[in-house]
């Protein structure tokens, strides 16, 4: 995945982000399920980075599973580091 491609979603409960990131690999997604970068939220809260192009079956599983979502942010990468642009 490029930088510019890869988005970041968190999610008020760690077991819906886990149970969506299970569902995402039945997919075969490329997705992470990482801890919430402490930029742009709740180092305890979790996070699923996934790529641009699977947005649709995301936003669907998403639906399907009623999941609380605390926010969406591009990931944009500024030298060493990254940098979180709020889309939703």
């Amino acid at each position: 995945m490029g930088d510019d491609d890869r988005y970041i979603m968190i999610f008020a409960s760690h077991s819906q982000a886990a149970f969506l990131y299970n569902e995402l690999l039945k997919k075969s997604l490329k997705v992470e399920f990482v801890s919430t970068p402490a930029k742009i939220g709740s180092s305890c809260s979790k996070a699923i980075i996934f790529n641009f192009s699977d947005t649709k079956t995301v936003v669907e599983e998403v639906k399907k599973i009623n999941a609380s979502v605390r926010g969406v942010y591009r990931i944009s990468r500024k030298e060493k580091e990254f940098d979180y642009i709020k889309i939703v």
